[in-house]
């Protein structure tokens, strides 16, 4: 018998899962949230703390971003603590280095001193935010996205049919295979998707985003998670760190979770915000069969590698931005050393700059991933040297929180690592061979009642905005499975009461 009893249960550490807590805690539900043990988002060596991965915030006015903001009451918040760099980014390939920026007559300059081509980057830029503009609609819908139901799809097939056919004629209307790399490479690090797999309305959507602006948040993905949970606790949602052992389970109906210690919690519904790869240890037999199924369609397809580095400024060429996506060869996939993003930081008071590289490793059919790591690494290395000529001169500090070896620093010192192991990459996955609009995979349903998924399998194709629309879309199928109707969630009744 259930020791305790919950309207929802969150599992795991998936930021669509704190998303979707802090919704339904925000609208009256009693909300258990347990994370389990979560992996680190940021490190310190020495003196520097160092991200395990950025988080190059973009999107923040979108509709599937904005609503759960606004629904929060966060835009204020996070406008005093953001710092918007200019220009928004930087592109820079063989021979060309291109600042995106919102203003027509930049983009036009710079089309025309980098490209000699004024019009081309203007163009594709404009026609990237129209593309772009169409997902706008449907998340104002209010319909889970992907949808779960017939009237759903039938109102998501009338409204997504343009979205398609104007994301395919932007792409085909790139003509060089120089401004079709350029333009993806937002999407490559933006999104939660296989490179591979990336779709022209997802290369669209990032494009424009970014251009729009890209901001930086201090604290990066620690600072933003701990403003949902600072929400959460105001409106008594709970957590719980005890070790889940498995999923509660009576006639295809998720009841609740077993506690390691055999302790039960029952639930009303449970959202499972993880790979699913990772619910299949929890489950009966049944919900592994239906857990597999689903998992064959949004396999994992790579990784997104991360190498930090600490260089004295002088090592930072002039002109390089603070947000920097680097090509190689414009022919070549979009992955391994062909094509990079690079964050820098400010100076520190001793002239220091932090720098943060990423690239897609993909995943290994054969052999060890530690072994295509470290690999990659030495292939970035060589590709900043040819971008950045004698910045090697100037490192005092190389390290992955994906591998185990030491930090490397300058003239052989040791510095205490605060990671105790190596911290596995973040999965990029792979999406089915027609994914709605271009950019889902997996349902926030696989056949059990009272149980959804929201995690970054859901939107893939939309990055941390996907991550925001997944949690809004469980909370609003948890709400109206409580019974709380649309005419809960307008803004002058959630204002009321709790406030």
């Amino acid at each position: 018998m259930p020791t305790n009893h919950y309207d929802l249960i969150v599992l795991g550490d998936e930021f669509s899962g704190l998303v979707a807590a802090t919704l339904c805690a925000r609208r009256g539900l009693r909300v258990l949230y347990a994370p389990g043990p979560r992996a680190a988002t940021s490190y310190q060596i020495g003196p520097y703390r160092l991200p395990i991965e950025p988080l190059p915030l973009a999107g923040l006015g979108g509709g599937a971003t904005r609503r759960v903001l606004d629904e929060l009451h966060f835009q204020h918040l996070l406008k005093r603590k953001l710092f918007h760099p200019q220009p928004p980014f930087q592109l820079v390939g063989p021979d060309v280095r291109l600042a995106i920026d919102i203003d027509d007559a930049v983009l036009a300059r710079e089309g025309e001193r980098e490209l000699r081509q004024a019009g081309v980057l203007l163009t594709a830029g404009e026609r990237a935010g129209q593309v772009a503009g169409l997902l706008e609609p449907i998340f104002a819908l209010d319909i889970a996205v992907p949808p779960t139901g017939f009237w759903e799809r039938r109102e998501m097939g009338r409204v997504g049919g343009r979205l398609l056919d104007l994301a395919d004629e932007w792409q085909e209307g790139l003509d060089r295979d120089l401004d079709r790399a350029l333009l993806s490479l937002p999407a490559v690090f933006a999104t939660n998707t296989d490179p591979r797999d990336l779709s022209p309305v997802a290369c669209a959507r990032a494009f424009a985003e970014w251009r729009q602006g890209l901001a930086h948040l201090p604290g990066g993905w620690d600072a933003l998670r701990a403003i949902f949970l600072d929400k959460f606790a105001s409106h008594n949602g709970e957590i719980r760190t005890a070790e889940v052992e498995s999923f509660a389970t009576s006639w295809s109906k998720v009841t609740g979770v077993r506690l390691a210690g055999g302790e039960e919690l029952g639930a009303g519904h449970v959202i499972a915000a993880m790979p699913v790869s990772d619910m299949a240890p929890l489950a009966d037999r049944k919900m592994r069969r239906r857990l597999a199924e689903a998992e064959e369609g949004v396999p994992v397809g790579a990784y997104r590698y991360t190498l930090n580095l600490v260089l004295d400024e002088m090592g930072v060429p002039e002109g390089l931005g603070s947000n920097a996506l680097m090509l190689a060869d414009p022919s070549a996939p979009l992955h391994g050393d062909n094509a990079l993003a690079v964050f820098v930081d400010q100076p520190d008071t001793e002239a220091r700059v932090a720098m943060t590289v990423q690239a897609i490793c993909l995943a290994q059919d054969a052999g060890s991933l530690d072994d295509a790591l470290a690999s990659l690494r030495v292939g970035v290395r060589e590709r900043l040297e040819a971008v950045m000529p004698f910045y090697s001169e100037h490192v005092r500090l190389v390290h992955s929180p994906h591998e185990s070896a030491p930090p490397e620093t300058a003239g052989g010192a040791s510095e205490p690592v605060e990671l105790a192991h190596a911290v596995a990459p973040r999965p990029l996955w792979r999406l089915p061979r027609q994914p709605l609009l271009g950019v889902a995979g997996l349902s926030y349903q696989i056949g059990m009642k009272q149980f959804a998924v929201a995690s970054s399998q859901i939107l893939p194709g939309l990055g941390l905005e996907g991550e925001m629309a997944a949690g809004w879309c469980a909370a609003k199928l948890v709400c109206e499975a409580a019974g709380k109707k649309k005419d809960y969630l307008r803004d002058e009744v959630l204002t009321a009461g709790r406030g």
